[in-house]
Order: C-alpha cells, then sequence, then structure tokens
C-alpha cells in the first residue's frame, strides 16, 4: 500500500498557484500535464524557458469534435479552443523546442478564459533532488521521513511535502495537528458542492500542507477545480484528478507558505 500511495504522489502533478490564480504546473521531464481548460473561452498554455514546437493530436480535421491548438509564432505558446461537441476529458501530445514531449490531460471546465504555465522541468535541481531522495528512501524503510538540513524555496518544498501527506509519514521539522475543517477553505469548497470531513495539518519549515478529505455532496460525480482553491498563501493544490462519485469522499492536499491564513 506504501509503495503504491509513493506511486501515485509521483505521478499526480502539483498545481503551483499564483497570487492571480494563473496556474502554474511542475511537471517531470517528458512527463503528464494535468490541467484546466476553458469549455467556452480560450485556454492559453505557456512555455517556462521554452516554445511548443509541435502538437499531435487524434481528429486533427475536426475541430468542432474536440479542439483546436494554435501556435502563436512569435512567442512559442499554444492557444486552445474546444469544440462545441467535445467531450468532458481530452489529451494531446506537445514537443517543445527544447526537445520535451509532454502528454497533456485536459479537463474540459464552465470557467472563463485561463492561462497555464508549463515550468521548466528541475533537472538540476540538486537540494530538491536530495531532499526527495531522503524522503523516499526513509518512507520506504518505514521510518521517520527527515528532511534534513536541506533548505528550498516554499514551491520546492511543496513537492516533498505532498509525497509525505500522501503517505501519512511524520516529516522532522514538522508538527502534525487534525482539525475538523478549515474556515478558510470553507467557501472555495462549498461553491463547487464539497464539504469537508476532516484535515490533518503539517507545519513547519515556512510552510503548511493540510490533507483534507472532502465528501461531494452535489447530485451527479464532480470534478474538482483546484484554481479556484488559490486563496490566501496557497501556493500547491493536487489530489484525485477524477470525479468523485455522489456522496463519495476524497483527499485534497494543499500548500500554504507560512502558517494558517
Amino acid at each position: 500500500m506504501l509503495n503504491r500511495l509513493l506511486l501515485a504522489a509521483a505521478v499526480i502533478p502539483a498545481i503551483i498557484l499564483s497570487a492571480n490564480a494563473q496556474q502554474v504546473i511542475e511537471p517531470a521531464p517528458n512527463g503528464v500535464v494535468t490541467l484546466d481548460a476553458s469549455r467556452t473561452g480560450m485556454t492559453r498554455i505557456a512555455f517556462e524557458d521554452d516554445r511548443a514546437a509541435s502538437v499531435q493530436k487524434i481528429a486533427e480535421g475536426d475541430p468542432e469534435g474536440d479542439f483546436s491548438a494554435t501556435k502563436d509564432m512569435a512567442t512559442g505558446d499554444l492557444y486552445v479552443v474546444i469544440g462545441e461537441n467535445a467531450l468532458g476529458n481530452l489529451s494531446f501530445f506537445v514537443t517543445t523546442e527544447g526537445g520535451q514531449t509532454y502528454q497533456v490531460m485536459m479537463g474540459v471546465r464552465d470557467v472563463p478564459t485561463l492561462q497555464v504555465e508549463i515550468a521548466a522541468p528541475q533537472k538540476n535541481d540538486h537540494s530538491l533532488e536530495r531532499g526527495e531522495n531522503v524522503l523516499a528512501a526513509n518512507l520506504s524503510m518505514g521510518s521517520t521521513a527527515s528532511i534534513g538540513p536541506v533548505e528550498t524555496p516554499v514551491v520546492d518544498l511543496s513537492s516533498v511535502l505532498i509525497r509525505a501527506m500522501y503517505s501519512g509519514a511524520r516529516v522532522t521539522g514538522f508538527e502534525t495537528r487534525r482539525y475538523r475543517r478549515l474556515d478558510w477553505l470553507e467557501g472555495p469548497l462549498s461553491a463547487q458542492g464539497f464539504s469537508q470531513r476532516g484535515v490533518i495539518e503539517w507545519a513547519g519549515n515556512g510552510a503548511t500542507g493540510y490533507a483534507v478529505t472532502v465528501r461531494n455532496e452535489a447530485t451527479a460525480p464532480t470534478r474538482i477545480n483546484y484554481g479556484r482553491l488559490a486563496v490566501f498563501n496557497v501556493v500547491a493544490a493536487t489530489g484525485d484528478q477524477d470525479p468523485v462519485a455522489r456522496r463519495q469522499t476524497a483527499q485534497i492536499f494543499l500548500v500554504v507558505k507560512g502558517g494558517q491564513p
């Protein structure tokens, strides 16, 4: 079970949220990018220190049945427009001029125009790599996780902390507490039809992580829109990308800069 949880944490990317709620996604090199796309507006996908080179997708000649992805020749950004008859989930491959090939998984949402930035893969971030390796090794041994003396920015620490929260591990330098709910998260969740069923907090090292159990109170399966959780000092949000069935629960994971908002 632990290995399965670690694997799940490794493949589900965190969505890093800036102050203006633009999605900034940090994928692994040549990894999977999961994002929301506007059903009625336009979705802009930009690449940090890189440019889109080509897009491969099914039904290239039927944009009304799925979507169109147009490259801006000046900036290298992609502009995605969803077709009228598109399904709720779409995917394509994009190759960049820098040599990366990403599989993009889009959840089509009834939201306004969106902007998404794909961060440059951190191939040479040795401090983060060392912290994650220590954490993974300790978790695989069933011992307390320790980031040790590694000092990383909050956004970099987010991936390490989220992996710990997935497995329920204790992390040296972090204190855990339990809450019934987070008042500041009530509005963004209830607006999507979810209630809170319990919270575990990891606090320390300049960041606070929350593992929140949520319940779908809507009458149909519902996806969590993580972009709408960009409140206060939330810098990362992730969780189950599949729809949560009616009256069923799921876990989401948030990382907040500093203490509780």
